[in-house]
């Protein structure tokens, strides 16, 4: 996608390996991924089944389908902590309770797939809205020393 590399390349994500994979792929699947409520075969994903996918995939880490499930995968982190990589949750943002969840980048930046008018983005966790909705992060996978 011609919108999302420069916006990726300036955030200077520091991940490697697979990762790094993971990530650039995100942001090559910016226009191809496209919002469904439920969906969970590619190319019609909801948030859950996005990372789901993603860490399958790249990662080789079995997700659960659900972000009430994933939430409770890992090891909570605390938003300074975070690393590439990392799953970002929020609370409220269309039902009550922990209701989406996205890929941290580095930088402030996660990727996430969000409703049908907006599909796949790298938005920023410093946007009010992502702030007044954030319910916290998980690492799922092992941290970079």
């Amino acid at each position: 996608n011609l919108f999302a590399q420069p916006v990726y390349q300036s955030i200077n994500v520091v991940a490697t390996g697979d990762v790094k994979k993971m990530l650039d792929a995100a942001v090559s699947y910016i226009g191809v991924i496209q919002y469904r409520f439920g969906g969970n075969s590619f190319p019609y994903l909801d948030c859950s089944s996005f990372t789901q996918y993603m860490y399958k995939k790249f990662l080789g880490i079995n997700l659960p389908r659900t972000t009430e499930q994933q939430v409770l995968k890992g090891t909570p982190i605390p938003k300074e902590q975070l690393q590439p990589g990392d799953l970002v949750f929020f609370q409220g943002t269309y039902r009550p309770g922990v209701s989406h969840v996205g890929i941290y980048m580095g930088n402030g930046k996660f990727i996430h797939n969000q409703s049908t008018k907006k599909d796949m983005q790298i938005s920023s966790l410093s946007d009010n809205y992502w702030i007044q909705h954030w319910y916290g992060a998980r690492r799922v996978i092992k941290p970079v020393k």
